[in-house]
Protein backbone atom coordinates (compact mmCIF):
# COMPACT_ATOMS: atom_id res chain seq x y z
CA UNK A 1 0.00 0.00 0.00
CA UNK A 2 1.17 3.35 -0.88
CA UNK A 3 1.94 6.09 1.89
CA UNK A 4 -0.74 8.42 0.92
CA UNK A 5 -3.45 5.54 0.86
CA UNK A 6 -2.55 4.13 4.39
CA UNK A 7 -3.00 8.23 5.50
CA UNK A 8 -5.87 8.01 3.77
CA UNK A 9 -7.29 5.17 5.55
CA UNK A 10 -5.98 6.42 8.47
CA UNK A 11 -8.07 9.31 8.25
CA UNK A 12 -11.00 7.78 7.59
CA UNK A 13 -10.67 5.15 10.61
CA UNK A 14 -10.79 8.40 13.31
CA UNK A 15 -13.65 9.84 11.67
CA UNK A 16 -15.10 6.57 11.76
CA UNK A 17 -14.76 5.63 15.13
CA UNK A 18 -13.61 8.91 16.49
CA UNK A 19 -10.10 7.83 17.49
CA UNK A 20 -7.46 4.60 16.51
CA UNK A 21 -4.81 2.91 18.30
CA UNK A 22 -1.38 2.26 17.75
CA UNK A 23 -1.62 -0.90 18.01
CA UNK A 24 -4.65 -1.20 15.80
CA UNK A 25 -2.40 0.27 13.26
CA UNK A 26 0.51 -1.90 13.58
CA UNK A 27 -1.74 -4.65 13.24
CA UNK A 28 -3.76 -3.48 10.15
CA UNK A 29 -0.90 -2.33 7.93
CA UNK A 30 2.08 -4.67 8.79
CA UNK A 31 5.07 -1.49 9.03
CA UNK A 32 6.85 -0.49 11.88
CA UNK A 33 5.66 2.08 14.65
CA UNK A 34 8.41 4.66 13.60
CA UNK A 35 6.08 4.28 10.14
CA UNK A 36 2.86 4.48 12.00
CA UNK A 37 4.52 7.60 14.58
CA UNK A 38 5.43 9.52 11.21
CA UNK A 39 2.33 8.57 9.39
CA UNK A 40 -0.13 10.57 12.41
CA UNK A 41 2.66 13.39 12.74
CA UNK A 42 1.97 14.34 9.29
CA UNK A 43 -1.80 13.81 9.49
CA UNK A 44 -1.41 16.18 12.88
CA UNK A 45 0.46 18.76 10.89
CA UNK A 46 -2.11 18.82 7.95
CA UNK A 47 -4.87 18.84 10.53
CA UNK A 48 -6.10 15.65 9.91
CA UNK A 49 -6.37 14.09 13.66
CA UNK A 50 -4.82 14.73 16.99
CA UNK A 51 -2.27 12.54 17.99
CA UNK A 52 -1.96 11.24 21.96
CA UNK A 53 -0.15 9.15 23.31
CA UNK A 54 -1.42 5.49 22.03
CA UNK A 55 -2.60 6.61 19.11
CA UNK A 56 -4.56 9.52 17.86
CA UNK A 57 -7.83 11.03 18.33
CA UNK A 58 -10.30 13.04 16.12
CA UNK A 59 -9.70 17.06 15.50
CA UNK A 60 -11.85 18.50 18.73
CA UNK A 61 -15.08 19.87 17.34
CA UNK A 62 -17.13 22.40 19.55
CA UNK A 63 -19.75 21.14 21.53
CA UNK A 64 -23.36 22.74 20.49
CA UNK A 65 -24.33 24.78 23.40
CA UNK A 66 -28.61 24.44 24.17
CA UNK A 67 -30.44 25.75 27.54
CA UNK A 68 -31.32 23.06 29.95
CA UNK A 69 -34.87 23.07 28.68
CA UNK A 70 -33.78 21.67 24.65
CA UNK A 71 -31.10 19.04 26.36
CA UNK A 72 -33.32 17.31 28.88
CA UNK A 73 -34.43 14.90 25.74
CA UNK A 74 -31.29 14.83 24.68
CA UNK A 75 -28.88 11.25 24.95
CA UNK A 76 -31.36 10.42 27.74
CA UNK A 77 -31.06 6.98 27.57
CA UNK A 78 -27.24 7.16 27.65
CA UNK A 79 -27.11 9.95 30.54
CA UNK A 80 -29.81 7.54 32.73
CA UNK A 81 -27.12 4.36 32.08
CA UNK A 82 -24.24 6.19 32.75
CA UNK A 83 -25.96 7.54 35.73
CA UNK A 84 -27.01 4.18 37.06
CA UNK A 85 -22.74 3.61 37.00
CA UNK A 86 -21.77 6.62 38.63
CA UNK A 87 -24.32 5.41 41.42
CA UNK A 88 -22.37 2.41 41.73
CA UNK A 89 -19.68 4.37 43.54
CA UNK A 90 -21.69 6.28 46.07
CA UNK A 91 -21.93 4.72 49.92
CA UNK A 92 -25.01 5.56 52.16
CA UNK A 93 -24.38 8.40 54.08
CA UNK A 94 -21.59 9.84 51.78
CA UNK A 95 -21.21 13.68 51.65
CA UNK A 96 -20.54 14.65 47.90
CA UNK A 97 -21.18 17.71 45.36
CA UNK A 98 -23.69 17.72 42.20
CA UNK A 99 -22.75 20.02 39.65
CA UNK A 100 -26.16 21.33 37.57
CA UNK A 101 -27.88 20.43 34.61
CA UNK A 102 -29.43 17.72 32.91
CA UNK A 103 -27.25 15.03 33.66
CA UNK A 104 -26.67 15.85 36.77
CA UNK A 105 -30.31 15.65 37.38
CA UNK A 106 -30.82 12.28 35.92
CA UNK A 107 -27.90 11.11 38.65
CA UNK A 108 -30.41 12.88 41.08
CA UNK A 109 -33.09 10.24 40.64
CA UNK A 110 -31.03 7.26 40.50
CA UNK A 111 -29.88 8.11 43.93
CA UNK A 112 -32.92 8.53 44.97
CA UNK A 113 -34.45 5.15 44.11
CA UNK A 114 -30.95 3.40 46.00
CA UNK A 115 -30.08 5.67 49.19
CA UNK A 116 -31.88 6.45 52.47
CA UNK A 117 -29.73 8.67 53.88
CA UNK A 118 -27.23 11.21 51.42
CA UNK A 119 -25.49 14.51 52.26
CA UNK A 120 -25.54 16.64 48.71
CA UNK A 121 -24.10 20.15 48.01
CA UNK A 122 -25.46 21.67 45.65
CA UNK A 123 -26.41 25.13 43.35
CA UNK A 124 -28.88 23.20 41.41
CA UNK A 125 -32.72 24.01 42.20
CA UNK A 126 -33.41 21.17 40.03
CA UNK A 127 -31.56 18.75 41.80
CA UNK A 128 -33.04 20.61 45.59
CA UNK A 129 -36.69 20.36 43.75
CA UNK A 130 -36.24 16.78 43.49
CA UNK A 131 -34.51 15.67 46.71
CA UNK A 132 -34.93 18.35 49.52
CA UNK A 133 -37.64 16.21 51.45
CA UNK A 134 -36.73 12.91 50.40
CA UNK A 135 -36.11 10.39 53.04
CA UNK A 136 -32.93 11.02 55.45
CA UNK A 137 -31.12 13.31 52.83
CA UNK A 138 -29.44 15.96 53.67
CA UNK A 139 -29.24 19.07 51.48
CA UNK A 140 -27.07 21.81 51.58
CA UNK A 141 -28.20 24.64 48.47
CA UNK A 142 -26.05 27.26 47.59
CA UNK A 143 -27.40 30.27 46.94
CA UNK A 144 -26.73 33.85 45.44
CA UNK A 145 -27.37 34.85 41.82
CA UNK A 146 -30.05 33.08 40.04
CA UNK A 147 -29.45 31.82 36.27
CA UNK A 148 -32.89 31.22 35.21
CA UNK A 149 -31.54 29.31 31.40
CA UNK A 150 -30.06 26.95 33.55
CA UNK A 151 -31.88 26.51 37.37
CA UNK A 152 -28.85 27.53 38.89
CA UNK A 153 -27.76 29.05 41.56
CA UNK A 154 -23.99 31.27 41.15
CA UNK A 155 -22.16 33.98 42.64
CA UNK A 156 -20.12 34.92 45.42
CA UNK A 157 -22.06 33.92 48.06
CA UNK A 158 -22.17 30.31 46.39
CA UNK A 159 -18.78 30.65 45.89
CA UNK A 160 -18.48 31.50 49.73
CA UNK A 161 -20.55 28.33 50.38
CA UNK A 162 -18.14 25.84 48.61
CA UNK A 163 -15.19 27.53 50.13
CA UNK A 164 -16.09 26.69 53.12
CA UNK A 165 -16.76 23.02 52.92
CA UNK A 166 -14.94 19.28 52.07
CA UNK A 167 -16.63 16.65 49.87
CA UNK A 168 -15.77 12.97 50.19
CA UNK A 169 -17.15 13.03 46.11
CA UNK A 170 -17.73 16.10 43.88
CA UNK A 171 -20.14 15.22 40.62
CA UNK A 172 -19.05 17.36 37.62
CA UNK A 173 -21.34 17.09 34.75
CA UNK A 174 -18.67 18.92 31.91
CA UNK A 175 -20.31 19.97 28.14
CA UNK A 176 -17.36 18.61 26.62
CA UNK A 177 -13.93 16.42 27.43
CA UNK A 178 -10.47 16.57 25.28
CA UNK A 179 -8.04 13.65 26.25
CA UNK A 180 -5.09 16.62 25.00
CA UNK A 181 -6.64 19.60 26.12
CA UNK A 182 -9.07 19.13 29.22
CA UNK A 183 -12.16 19.43 30.50
CA UNK A 184 -14.76 21.89 29.45
CA UNK A 185 -18.28 23.95 30.00
CA UNK A 186 -20.00 26.65 28.02
CA UNK A 187 -21.19 28.57 30.96
CA UNK A 188 -18.18 30.57 32.74
CA UNK A 189 -21.18 31.17 36.15
CA UNK A 190 -20.82 27.60 36.48
CA UNK A 191 -16.90 26.94 35.81
CA UNK A 192 -15.95 28.51 38.66
CA UNK A 193 -18.39 26.27 40.51
CA UNK A 194 -17.42 23.54 39.18
CA UNK A 195 -13.70 24.37 39.79
CA UNK A 196 -14.48 24.47 43.64
CA UNK A 197 -16.23 21.43 43.74
CA UNK A 198 -12.84 19.77 42.09
CA UNK A 199 -10.62 21.77 44.92
CA UNK A 200 -12.50 20.87 48.25
CA UNK A 201 -13.54 16.96 47.20
CA UNK A 202 -11.22 14.00 47.92
CA UNK A 203 -12.74 12.76 44.90
CA UNK A 204 -13.89 13.98 41.00
CA UNK A 205 -15.83 12.07 38.98
CA UNK A 206 -16.94 12.98 35.67
CA UNK A 207 -20.49 12.23 34.07
CA UNK A 208 -20.13 12.95 30.25
CA UNK A 209 -22.05 10.69 27.80
CA UNK A 210 -19.75 9.57 24.72
CA UNK A 211 -21.37 12.66 22.49
CA UNK A 212 -19.33 14.89 24.88
CA UNK A 213 -15.79 12.93 24.55
CA UNK A 214 -13.03 14.69 22.38
CA UNK A 215 -15.32 17.85 21.79
CA UNK A 216 -14.54 21.45 23.21
CA UNK A 217 -16.22 24.56 24.69
CA UNK A 218 -15.43 27.70 25.60
CA UNK A 219 -14.32 28.01 29.17
CA UNK A 220 -11.85 25.51 30.90
CA UNK A 221 -12.78 24.22 34.20
CA UNK A 222 -9.48 21.39 34.48
CA UNK A 223 -6.63 19.44 32.88
CA UNK A 224 -7.47 15.98 32.06
CA UNK A 225 -6.39 14.03 35.98
CA UNK A 226 -5.34 10.45 36.62
CA UNK A 227 -7.21 10.54 39.80
CA UNK A 228 -9.98 11.47 38.55
CA UNK A 229 -12.68 8.90 37.49
CA UNK A 230 -14.78 9.22 34.24
CA UNK A 231 -18.29 7.70 33.91
CA UNK A 232 -20.11 7.41 30.20
CA UNK A 233 -22.40 4.90 28.66
CA UNK A 234 -21.60 1.92 26.62
CA UNK A 235 -22.14 3.51 22.94
CA UNK A 236 -18.56 5.16 24.02
CA UNK A 237 -16.15 4.50 20.94
CA UNK A 238 -14.39 1.68 21.84
CA UNK A 239 -10.79 2.98 20.84
CA UNK A 240 -11.34 5.99 22.26
CA UNK A 241 -11.65 4.23 25.53
CA UNK A 242 -8.52 2.43 25.13
CA UNK A 243 -7.06 5.62 24.58
CA UNK A 244 -8.55 7.19 27.80
CA UNK A 245 -7.07 3.67 29.21
CA UNK A 246 -3.56 4.19 28.16
CA UNK A 247 -3.08 7.37 29.18
CA UNK A 248 -3.48 6.14 32.77
CA UNK A 249 -7.37 7.50 32.77
CA UNK A 250 -9.61 5.21 34.44
CA UNK A 251 -13.15 5.42 32.10
CA UNK A 252 -16.14 3.56 33.17
CA UNK A 253 -18.87 2.40 30.76
CA UNK A 254 -20.31 -0.72 31.76
CA UNK A 255 -20.73 -2.79 35.17
CA UNK A 256 -17.15 -4.94 34.77
CA UNK A 257 -15.32 -1.40 35.01
CA UNK A 258 -16.60 -0.75 38.19
CA UNK A 259 -13.66 -2.87 39.69
CA UNK A 260 -11.18 -2.25 37.31
CA UNK A 261 -8.29 0.05 37.68
CA UNK A 262 -6.61 2.35 35.29
CA UNK A 263 -3.46 0.79 33.47
CA UNK A 264 -1.16 2.20 31.37
CA UNK A 265 -0.25 0.58 27.72
CA UNK A 266 2.87 0.77 26.24
CA UNK A 267 2.40 1.54 22.66
CA UNK A 268 5.03 4.61 22.51
CA UNK A 269 6.85 6.40 24.17
CA UNK A 270 6.03 7.67 28.08
CA UNK A 271 3.38 10.65 27.30
CA UNK A 272 0.68 12.62 28.80
CA UNK A 273 -3.09 13.15 27.95
CA UNK A 274 -1.27 16.45 26.24
CA UNK A 275 0.20 14.22 23.83
CA UNK A 276 3.78 15.61 24.80
CA UNK A 277 6.68 12.33 24.56
CA UNK A 278 8.63 12.30 27.89
CA UNK A 279 12.22 10.95 26.93
CA UNK A 280 14.16 8.62 28.92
Amino acid sequence: MLTSQRRKRIVEMVQADSAVTVAQLLNLFDVSPETIRKDLLFLEKANELTRVHGGAVVKNSVQPFRDIVRRTDEHRPEKQKLSELAAELVEENDIIGIDSGTTAVEFAEVLAKNFHALTIVTYSMDIFGLLHDYKDFNLILCGGNYLKKERTFYGLFAHKILDDIHLRKAFLCPSAISLKYGVYDHQPQLVELQRRLVENSDQVILLADSSKFEKSALYKICDMDPKHIYVSDPTLSKNVKALYQANQCRIITEADDLHKKASAKEAEPSSDPSGKEHKP
